[in-house]
Parts: C-alpha cells; sequence; structure tokens
C-alpha cells in the first residue's frame, strides 16, 4: 500500500525497455501511475509515451533492490526456522470418529465362505 502511495506522488513517467525474445523484438511499456496512464490515449500511444519517457536504469534499480531485498528476507527467515526448528513437535492431525449402530456389524457374521467362492 506504501508503495502505491509512493508512486503516486511521482511525476508521471514511461519506461521501455527493448528485448528480443526467439529473433522476435519486443518492447515494454511501463507506467509508474495512473495519472501517466490517463494521459496516454490508445490511438496515439507512442506520441503520448514519447513526452513522459525516462530512463528504463531507475527501473533496473529498483528490481536489483527488490531482487536484493526478497533475498535478505529469505535468507534471514530461513536462519529464523533452522534456529527454532524443534523436531519434537508432532504435526496435529485431526481425529476421525466412526459412529455406527449397535446392530452395524451384525450382518457380517451371516456371510458364509461358500459366498465369497461362487464370485
Amino acid at each position: 500500500m506504501s508503495l502505491s502511495k509512493i508512486n503516486t506522488e511521482n511525476t508521471a513517467a514511461v519506461y521501455t525497455a527493448d528485448k528480443d525474445w526467439d529473433d522476435d523484438p519486443h518492447r515494454f511499456f511501463i507506467f509508474n501511475n495512473e495519472s501517466s496512464l490517463k494521459k496516454i490515449r490508445w490511438r496515439h500511444f507512442l506520441s503520448d509515451c514519447k513526452p513522459l519517457m525516462s530512463n528504463y536504469s531507475v527501473v533496473a534499480k529498483q528490481i536489483e533492490q527488490e531482487i536484493n531485498n526478497a533475498k535478505v528476507f529469505l535468507t534471514e527467515t530461513h536462519k529464523d526456522i533452522l534456529a527454532n526448528f524443534d523436531t519434537n513437535v508432532i504435526k496435529m492431525r485431526k481425529k476421525r470418529k466412526i459412529i455406527m449402530t449397535a446392530g452395524a456389524l451384525d450382518d457380517l457374521d451371516k456371510i458364509s465362505p461358500q459366498d465369497d467362492s461362487q464370485e
């Protein structure tokens, strides 16, 4: 939520990155907030994006920062799990109860071994 608030305060900008996948050129358009999207018309997409273009290195730095933050978080969490891991803890399981009437198994006595051989 705080990231969204920060982005709304930023000036409108469009970041582009050209990538080639399998010899097929692609261009990514990244809009930093809602106000930048409101300034773009579909019929004049490229001409409307041109004055809002900013350097993609800003996005690359943010991506790198997020990757590093994720790695730090995962490393700290992993260390915490290993430090607090207790092998004596048993996973709790739900107890299963079977409710039957008193005479539910009485019919099993009536089945004879002869009936099994005929099948």
